[in-house]
């Protein structure tokens, strides 16, 4: 992956990680960051960002990424 892509799927993670942003402007951001290219499915901190948006109760956000093919990732649990 470029480090541009990298960079990207780092602003998206933070961007719906932001708890200060509203939830219509986090929207607007993502959607613009997905438009440029970054990865719906980008994993950082141990989380897809479709689980952060999850975690955040952003259903907005939440619908507009598994549209995009996000899928939910979990660290699976060491028994």
């Amino acid at each position: 992956m470029s480090n541009n892509q990298d960079k990207l799927n780092e602003q998206l993670f933070n961007v719906i990680a932001d708890e200060k942003v509203s939830d219509e402007a986090r929207l607007k951001k993502v959607k613009y960051l997905v438009r440029l290219g970054a990865d719906v499915n980008t994993r950082l901190y141990g989380k897809s960002v479709l689980s952060k948006a999850i975690e955040l109760q952003d259903e907005e956000v939440v619908s507009f990424l598994k549209n995009k093919g996000a899928k939910e990732w979990v660290i699976p649990k060491e028994e």
